[in-house]
């Protein structure tokens, strides 16, 4: 076919289809409730806080977060200050040292001193061309910047050949990364060691079983419990005792029915849960595990 832009427009449609095919090939599971019945909604402007595609609680504030914009949207994250089950404030933290591409999500660590770092996954693959992704690791955040420490530069690995896949999901867990394929049915999960250089091989770890596109990931300070965000569910796992066969630890399952096109998802600093959709909507609840 010679025209470029019928063979795109077909590249897209087949590409649905795969995705589609995928997603039919786990079955949807038993869940226990919808995140919208326990959730607290906090509605934010999107203007002030543009289509937030990852949320992290890192200040020791539990109702302060931090959030970004996903391709397209300002080299920044984002502040909102949450009183009330309202946000009374907005601060905009442009990035020094870096630049947006495809930002999709963000993660944490705390070290002994109970100082925080910020990883921002500069990682969305949709066109699946990208042979390296960058992770922006950020220990400082002021006078309206959040400023680049150190830069990885990653390919995702598999049996020693490049995977070529649009990852979302990017959380801390053991003193390394990890991140997670958009892709439904079997999504990939792969290692990014922070020992290594800011140069590394992501090494595969497993397949996922998910009914839906993955697109969020967050792992609590303690390392015992990890929450995978997906267009139509939010699943916890035990993983208390390593990250490995996560199919056979899962505690809990919530649908995110209702909570739109969800892309972000955290732990706060006092144990909730927090869920962001690119709609302007942060939804806050507790889990009992």
């Amino acid at each position: 076919m010679k025209n470029p832009a019928a063979v795109l427009i077909l590249s897209v449609l087949f590409s649905g289809c795969v995705i589609w095919k995928s997603a039919r090939a786990v079955e949807a599971p038993q869940t226990d409730g919808k995140i919208t019945d326990r959730a607290q909604k906090i509605v934010f402007d999107t203007g002030k806080a543009p289509e937030s595609s990852g949320v992290e609680n890192i200040f020791g504030d539990e109702n302060y977060f931090i959030t970004h914009g996903d391709s397209f949207c300002p080299s920044a994250v984002y502040g909102m200050q949450v009183e009330d089950g309202e946000i009374v404030r907005y601060d905009e933290f442009r990035l020094k040292g870096g630049t947006q591409f495809d930002w999709e999500d963000t993660a944490s660590s705390v070290d002994e001193n109970g100082n925080r770092t910020l990883y921002l996954a500069d990682i969305g693959d949709n066109w699946r061309f990208r042979t390296r992704k960058t992770i922006y690791v950020i220990t400082k955040i002021e006078n309206d910047r959040a400023v680049v420490d150190r830069k990885i530069r990653f390919r995702c690995v598999r049996d020693g050949k490049t995977v070529y896949a649009d990852t979302e999901a990017l959380f801390f867990y053991g003193g390394a990364l990890y991140v997670m394929t958009k892709n439904s049915g079997k999504a990939l999960m792969f290692r990014i060691p922070l020992d290594e250089g800011d140069r590394v091989d992501a090494e595969f770890v497993q397949s996922v079983s998910v009914p839906s596109l993955i697109t969020s990931a967050a792992a609590t300070d303690d390392g015992a419990v990890l929450a995978v965000l997906s267009l139509g569910y939010l699943y916890f796992y035990d993983i208390s005792g390593g990250t490995d066969n996560l199919d056979s630890k899962v505690i809990k399952i919530y649908s995110a029915s209702g909570c739109r096109q969800c892309e972000g998802v955290c732990f706060t600093r006092d144990g909730r849960v927090a869920v962001t959709n690119e709609q302007g909507e942060l939804y806050l609840f507790s889990v009992d595990f």
